[in-house]
Order: structure tokens, then C-alpha cells, then sequence
């Protein structure tokens, strides 16, 4: 993908990325400022999550890191992710 340029437009799913990441969270559980939920967090994260997949499936080939001390970083990130998923659930109602 090419990098935007000065003067280019911005994509949309960038805008609404980031307002997303923004505006979400407060809106799922509304609460009063120094106390947060686990909804305001999880939305906070997946929002800015969703935000920076926008942002760097539009860095360019040259821009992906090649040094064996960050792909190995990458690749223990994406095991850890699909320990995550895989991980059995807790059931804690029983």
C-alpha cells in the first residue's frame, strides 16, 4: 500500500477509527471520572486496537521491521494472541 502523501485525503476508516476509540467507551457505561468498568476498558482497547490496524496496514513494505529481534517480538505477540483465543473459558457462575 502506498503512504498517504501531503495533501491527500485521509481514508475514512481512519476518522472512524479514531472516533471510535475515542467516543466508545464512555458511551458503553457511563460512570463517574475516577472509576472505570471493565466495558470502558475493553472498548478503550479494542477501539485504539482497531485505530493502529488502520494505521499500519498503511505503512510501507520498507517500513515493516527486519531485524530478527523484532520479528521473533512479533511472532511471540501472535503466539501469545492465539494462546489467548484458545485458552477455556472460566466458569465461575457454577
Amino acid at each position: 500500500m502506498d503512504d498517504i502523501r501531503e495533501g491527500e485525503r485521509i481514508p475514512p476508516a481512519w476518522a472512524l477509527a479514531a472516533c471510535l476509540a475515542v467516543a466508545w467507551p464512555p458511551l458503553i457505561a457511563y460512570n463517574v471520572p475516577p472509576s472505570a468498568t471493565f466495558f470502558n476498558q475493553a472498548a478503550a482497547f479494542a477501539g485504539w486496537g482497531a485505530f493502529l490496524i488502520c494505521l499500519a496496514a498503511r505503512l510501507p513494505v520498507r517500513a515493516w521491521p527486519r531485524s530478527r529481534g523484532s520479528v521473533s517480538l512479533l511472532a511471540a505477540f501472535a503466539l501469545l494472541i492465539v494462546a489467548a483465543a484458545a485458552a477455556p473459558r472460566s466458569r465461575a457462575s457454577e
